[in-house]
């Protein structure tokens, strides 16, 4: 095995599945996968749109966080010692009405969530939790929440019917779907898997279970990267069905090691004599 490249490698383009359980830190990867790419110069894109489906909306305070740093760098701000403090132990669960939380599983999530997070940023700014800064860190980006999945966005991507005069590119992650709401998109995700890098458009489907078969076999391999933060017998074959080394060769005890460790472990679609792993700074914003 060979560690992870990080350094060459941005979200813009992939496909993505992510296979880990709950608890296994999946949701803290894929957001400082977004801030990497978001770090990225590119000379061809003006604005990267993520668009995030999650039906556990109130659980997703990592994805709020980076929301949260970059309207900052909008500005032409950052935080502080005692804005990263704050923005660290973010909870939107604390700042939102108690009558507000089961609309974040329908349609007007994203507009709740935003009011929350401007509301946020704003008592930074007014309370010098803040600092300016002499140009943006961070390319331009949108972001949109939905906790109903529902699939018209996802529709719109497909039949390009999104009109725009600028250079976007869009990041499409589904993150802690239902089965039963899955159902819905499954077209939509799979027609992304296959055809998305030809319209801008990337994937992450995150998935507790590789035989769930939200993304079935035959799908990911279309796809440019397979990650597991969690490793079994079904697994086991996964790896020796896609990759073309000596399977003699797999260490098992090394890979329980480092995803008992919170690494995970990378097939690259584009390198299958190899496995790769990785694993994320615990401190995302600092």
């Amino acid at each position: 095995m060979e560690e992870f490249n990080i350094d060459s490698f941005n979200l813009i383009n992939k496909a993505i599945t992510l296979v880990a359980p709950r608890e296994s830190g999946k949701t803290h990867l894929i957001t400082f996968l977004l801030l990497h790419t978001l770090k990225y110069v590119y000379n061809d894109i003006d604005v990267i749109n993520i668009i995030i489906l999650c039906q556990s909306l109130i659980d997703s305070n990592l994805y709020f966080k980076l929301y949260i740093i970059t309207m900052l760098d909008k500005l032409l701000l950052k935080p502080n010692q005692s804005g990263f403090e704050l923005i660290n132990n973010f909870k939107i669960l604390n700042y939102i009405n108690k009558e507000c939380i089961p609309f974040l599983c329908k349609n007007e999530s994203d507009h709740i969530i935003k009011i929350v997070l401007n509301m946020f940023v704003t008592y930074l700014c007014d309370n010098n939790h803040v600092i300016k800064i002499e140009k943006k860190l961070y390319t331009n980006s949108q972001f949109y929440f939905n906790g109903s999945i529902n699939k018209s966005i996802l529709t719109k991507l497909n039949n390009s019917e999104i009109k725009t005069n600028k250079n976007r590119k869009y990041i499409v992650i589904i993150d802690d779907v239902k089965k039963e709401a899955y159902k819905d998109i499954k077209d939509e995700v799979v027609m992304i898997y296959e055809q998305g890098r030809h319209h801008d458009t990337s994937i992450i489907v995150i998935d507790q279970y590789i035989k769930s078969k939200k993304v079935p076999p035959e799908i990911r391999e279309t796809s440019s990267h397979l990650i597991f933060r969690n490793f079994d017998e079904t697994i086991k074959k996964e790896i020796n069905d896609i990759c073309v080394f000596d399977k003699s060769s797999l260490d098992i005890n090394t890979i329980k090691d480092l995803i008992n460790n919170y690494y995970c472990i990378i097939i690259d679609f584009n390198n299958k004599k190899k496995l790769f792993y990785f694993n994320s700074p615990s401190i995302i914003f600092s």
